[in-house]
């Protein structure tokens, strides 16, 4: 294997067109090669799908303990977060979560999101029409994470503000990444105020509390620990939520599919997941000089894990611009991979498969308009793929 520089783009990741539609970028850089430096950035974006799974599953390489953001600020701010943690920390900081987000734990709690997923989509589909966002996709998860967390009822609006402001400042400093910190300067003056009073007793921050007092979590981790649960299990499921009414309504055949063979919903969440990652990359920092695929990158060097892009890549996915809800890519990358996979993934899927069940049983057609059918409304976030509004029209089933 001969030893090179990597090859180089100056292609924006985070410019309002490549963000609406980044896709054409991603193939660009997929085919340069597996390494690619940003000059805009100053970091080596890795876009193919057997090396950003690779770097993802060996976490002393691609370090995370210096931070996953692109700009310092943030990763001074995340350095005591889960998503920064390494073992034998990672592993305490993590237990209390996987505990609350067992097979076990969510297979308790289904009943209760299935009985929400049914009340919503019943009010929403009699109406005839709404935002598939807007009074769907947003409203659901934030009430089940909400409950199931505890967090006090007056700050419920600003919850997601403060997600999305998170997800800003975690990528380069650029306009939308500053506009982010005065968010999060709000959030965290407020969540240095909670105690365990504020939550009730088999609410998760509860649980959290309590084993803080029993020593078996520092207590300083017990609300950035929440924190770091919270933004994305609702930012995640929110975008597939989105995505997945828009693919179903310029795909109305796989609708069909699926309504009419319930076993093709897990599949077609997945497929709406690999289509559009709602988290499109995370970094990482190489802790010693590595060779990624034929390219040199050095020690220090910033590394992008572009699950977005992966998740693209022909090599792995056959004809992977098109969605197909037989695909059943059980091995897309959108929840990340390794150490620091999304702990709240099962939760995630569980709302996303609920909401689609309960619209299978009502809806036999999504319409939306031809604008909006080709070209929806989206809200751009340095990191997070998401639709802002969609609206649609149903014809019941």
């Amino acid at each position: 294997m001969s030893i090179s520089a990597p090859p180089r783009s100056d292609i924006d990741l985070f410019s309002d067109e490549t963000l609406y539609d980044p896709y054409p970028a991603y193939a660009q850089l997929r085919e340069l090669g597996p390494a690619v430096y940003m000059t805009t950035v100053d970091a080596w974006a890795i876009p193919r799908y057997d090396e950003v799974r690779a770097a993802l599953g060996d976490w002393e390489l691609h370090a995370s303990h210096n931070g996953v953001a692109l700009n310092p600020q943030m990763n001074d701010m995340l350095k005591t977060s889960i998503l920064c943690s390494v073992p034998p920390g990672h592993e305490a900081m993590r237990a209390p979560l996987s505990g609350a987000m067992s097979p076990k734990a969510l297979r308790g709690l289904g009943p209760e999101v299935r009985r929400r997923a049914e009340e919503l989509t019943g009010r929403l589909v009699a109406r005839g029409s709404f935002d598939a966002v807007g009074d769907l996709a947003r409203p659901f998860p934030v009430g089940v994470i909400m409950d199931m967390i505890g967090f006090p009822g007056d700050h419920r609006d600003d919850i997601l503000q403060w997600a999305d402001a998170g997800f800003q400042a975690t990528g380069p400093a650029n306009a939308r990444c500053t506009a982010g910190f005065p968010a999060l300067q709000q959030m965290f003056e407020y969540l240095v105020t909670l105690t365990e009073d504020d939550f009730q007793p088999g609410q998760m921050g509860r649980a959290m509390f309590d084993a803080a007092r029993r020593g078996e979590l520092p207590h300083d981790d017990v609300i950035p620990l929440l924190w770091n649960f919270t933004g994305p299990a609702m930012d995640t499921t929110i975008s597939a939520i989105g995505h997945a009414i828009w693919r179903f309504a310029q795909e109305p055949g796989q609708w069909q599919d699926v309504r009419h063979d319930r076993s093709l919903i897990l599949p077609a969440v997945l497929e709406v997941l690999r289509m559009d990652a709602p988290i499109q990359l995370f970094s990482r920092e190489l802790s010693q000089a590595a060779m990624i695929g034929d390219a040199a990158v050095p020690a220090g060097g910033r590394t992008i894990m572009m699950y977005g892009s992966a998740n693209r890549d022909h090599r792995h996915f056959p004809d992977p611009d098109r969605f197909d809800v037989h695909r059943n890519p059980v091995d897309h990358l959108s929840f990340g991979y390794g150490l620091h996979g999304c702990v709240g993934q099962g939760l995630a899927r569980l709302e996303i498969t609920s909401i689609l069940d309960a619209l299978a049983d009502r809806v036999a057609r999504f319409d939306v308009d031809a604008e909006h059918l080709v070209r929806p409304r989206r809200h751009l976030n340095n990191l997070i793929r998401s639709i802002e509004s969609l609206p649609v029209t149903v014809e019941a089933a």
